[in-house]
C-alpha cells in the first residue's frame, strides 16, 4: 500500500508538468502551476510520512 500511494502521489508531479508545459486551461498561468506544485509536494510528503508511521506502529 505504500508503494502505491507514494507511485501515484509522486506522478501527479509528472502529470502536471505536462499539463503545464502544453498549456492546458489554467495550467498555462505559471503561477497557477507552482502553487499546485506546492499543494502536491505537501500532500505527497504528508501521504508518505503518514503511511511510513502507521507502517512502523502496526496494531
Amino acid at each position: 500500500m505504500i508503494v502505491g500511494t507514494d507511485f501515484l502521489a509522486f506522478n501527479a508531479f509528472s502529470v502536471k508538468m505536462v499539463l503545464e508545459y502544453k498549456g492546458v486551461g489554467r495550467w498555462r498561468d505559471y503561477p497557477y502551476g507552482e502553487c499546485m506544485y506546492i499543494i502536491l509536494n505537501s500532500v505527497a510528503k504528508s501521504a508518505l510520512a503518514w503511511s511510513v508511521l502507521f507502517g512502523a506502529m502496526p496494531p
